[in-house]
């Protein structure tokens, strides 16, 4: 994963948060690459699945971080 993407994830995310927002509303309104949108809009992706696992961790979720992810769609895709 790009550090940088990553990092603009979890900063958005934040601000969101802050914002009372919801990141999905926030994205669009954001020049981003599809890879940060598809993350903070539907989870998707490798940055999707990071995002949960620090949710998770910031809710002291354990079942959450100690799960695999499991593919949601036919063709075997990941969140």
């Amino acid at each position: 994963l790009p550090a940088e993407s990553a990092f603009t994830v979890g900063l958005l995310s934040a601000a969101a948060d802050l914002l009372r927002r919801s990141p999905a509303d926030v994205a669009p309104q954001l020049p981003l690459s599809a890879e940060v949108a598809e993350a903070l809009t539907a989870g998707a992706g490798p940055l999707g699945e990071l995002l949960s696992l620090v949710h998770a961790y910031e809710a002291s979720d354990l079942p959450a971080l100690i799960t695999p992810p499991q593919p949601t769609t036919a063709t075997g895709h990941f969140p």
